[in-house]
């Protein structure tokens, strides 16, 4: 598994991953103007803590509420999908 990049600073909404907290990744949505985000499932993190949610697998009740991420791939994976040359 692999986290797709950085914390995200500016992050409002969207799928998340806190490391070495609760295992999967989770829809998170900042309250306010604070640094606290709270899952659609219901788990509170900071946001310094949310990292890019890469290829983690992620939770079932947040995934059935907003669905599943738009491309969960590595870019290795991405990469091997385009046609080389010719």
């Amino acid at each position: 598994m692999a986290v797709s990049g950085e914390m995200l600073k500016s992050f409002r909404s969207g799928w998340a991953i806190v490391l070495g907290a609760f295992g999967v990744g989770h829809y998170f949505r900042r309250i306010g103007a604070g640094d606290v985000a709270v899952t659609a499932c219901g788990h509170q993190a900071y946001v310094p803590q949310l990292y890019g949610i890469g290829t983690y697998e992620t939770c079932r009740r947040c995934r059935k509420k907003h669905g599943a991420p738009p491309d969960r791939r590595t870019c290795l994976e991405t990469m091997k999908e385009v046609p080389h040359g010719g």
